[in-house]
Parts: structure tokens; sequence; C-alpha cells
């Protein structure tokens, strides 16, 4: 192959890299958290995605959560969480509590539904909910 081709095909292929990269701030879905039946986006940390070349993220596009969190008068914690465009359930997601009281951290895993329940009499300081391929959701409760 000659050396003016190769030149050629790894400017074109840097070019398209780059350019995919740089126009993929315009994809991806927002994440959504919403809690005891209100959207409480507000709460979220980081919502916006970082994505392009100079970003935190790189060209990488992960997929964003939807977690609706329902924390009822008897210290029960429920949680169903999904896919922000799909609406899909994310099974076996890790789930991060951290409690006001002695920096207590309570670790779960969303069952094959999607699905999370515990107890609680200490008030929920922040969560985060990891999975492959999602961006981790930080949520910060006061």
């Amino acid at each position: 192959m000659p050396l003016k081709l190769k030149i050629f095909g790894l400017i074109s292929l840097f070019t398209l890299i780059l350019y995919g990269c740089a126009s993929s701030k315009l994809k991806g879905d927002l994440p959504t958290f919403i809690l005891n039946g209100k959207t409480r986006n507000d709460l979220v940390v980081n919502r916006t995605p970082d994505y392009g070349i100079s970003n935190r993220d790189g060209c990488v596009i992960l997929s964003e959560f939807s977690l609706r969190l329902t924390i009822n008068k008897n210290d029960s914690i429920y949680g169903l969480l999904s896919d922000s465009k799909t609406n899909i359930v994310i099974p076996f997601a890790l789930v991060y509590l951290k409690f006001d009281s002695d920096s207590d951290t309570l670790f779960l895993t969303t069952d094959n539904i999607g699905y999370f329940k515990t107890k609680s009499q200490t008030k929920i300081e922040s969560l985060e909910v990891k999975y492959i391929g999602y961006r981790t959701l930080r949520v910060k409760m006061q």
C-alpha cells in the first residue's frame, strides 16, 4: 500500500473519531429521580453529561438511570431502577445508601425486576447507583 494512501487513511480515521466525539455532546438522555411520586431532578449531582473529547467522559456515551424512590413513614425504603430512555428495568445494579448517623453506608442490589427494599430509622444523606454501561447516578438528599 502506498505511503500516501496510508497517511490519508490515518487522517480520515482520526477525523472520523474527532468528529464523532465532538458531536456526541448532543446525544444521550438525562437521569431522572422521583422521590415519593414527585420529580426531584434538582437533587441529582452532575445531572448534565459532559460528553466530548475535552470533557470527563471522553467520547463514550453511557446510558442514564431513572430511579423511583419511596420513603414511607414506617421507615421503609423502596426503589425501582430503570433505563431513562426505554424504561426497561435494570436488574442487579449496585445501590449505595449513605445515612446521616455515624457515616453508615448500606450496600444493596436491585433484584431481577430492578427493585430494592430496605428499612432504616435514619435519614438518607445521599445515594449512588452503579451499573456497567450506565453513568453513575448520584443523589444528594439534603
